[in-house]
């Protein structure tokens, strides 16, 4: 909802030869179940990554019962750390984040039985038993720049003032947590952020929230507001 669902077939691309254009305005027409659903694990990994900044690599390797609650009734989310510790370790998440994960547990619940894995970006085809998701040894391999490249032509998500169109990777939601938290927290700093991103000093964070791609995109905002963040960000102030 609000997009029809084909009851079989395929989605019928306005001039037969699919590109992510016309095949966004096909799909806002009607989609089969199949692309439905794989639309709605793309719109859980992006809940996920906005929201917690997690790594391609750590998303992927999610498992089953990763969240937990510690004994304040918060909860956390489990993930491998596979760039800087090559370890396992627990963030802090919002309840956004655990429905979402509740969403991707219940969606592969048969897939993982299937597999004997416990990795939740798995998922059967509706109607069949054709599993998505893992390689022939098992391991995670869903392509989520490609699904996030269709996810966001599927949105309609407007063009910028120069007329580019924006376009999802995964690593910008990381970027967007980053440059939120300084927009947001004015008493946080970056050590706590450095942290969480699991980066090994603060300045690394500050540069990574001052990349040109993604302040080039947040200063078309143009507002005051925009402005001083960034001039904290890159001027390292964000804590005084």
């Amino acid at each position: 909802s609000p997009f029809p669902l084909i009851a079989g077939g395929r989605e019928a691309y306005l001039d037969g030869t699919p590109n992510l254009l016309t095949e966004a305005l096909a799909l806002r027409k009607g989609m089969t179940l199949n692309t439905a659903l794989t639309f709605l694990v793309v719109s859980c990994i992006v809940v996920i990554a906005a929201f917690t900044a997690r790594r391609a690599s750590e998303i992927c390797g999610l498992e089953v019962g990763c969240i937990s609650l510690d004994g304040l009734g918060r909860s956390w989310m489990r993930v491998f750390i596979h760039k800087t510790l090559m370890e396992h370790t627990n963030i802090p998440v919002p309840q956004l984040v655990v429905a979402a994960v509740k969403v991707l547990e219940r969606l592969s619940c048969r897939a993982r039985k299937e597999s004997g894995t416990p990795y939740l970006l798995q998922y059967n085809r509706p109607a069949t038993d054709v599993f998505l998701g893992l390689s022939d040894e098992r391991k995670p391999v869903m392509r989520l720049s490609i699904h996030l490249r269709r996810f966001g032509y599927f949105l309609d998500v407007p063009v910028a003032d120069d007329g580019e169109r924006w376009v999802f990777r995964l690593h910008q939601f990381r970027r967007f947590f980053a440059v939120m938290y300084v927009w947001v927290y004015d008493l946080g700093d970056f050590e706590a952020l450095a942290h969480h991103l699991r980066h090994w000093n603060p300045e690394m964070t500050r540069r990574y929230c001052t990349e040109a791609e993604v302040g080039q995109r947040i200063a078309l905002a143009n507002t005051e507001r925009t402005v001083l963040v960034l001039t904290r960000v890159a001027s390292g102030k964000t804590s005084d």
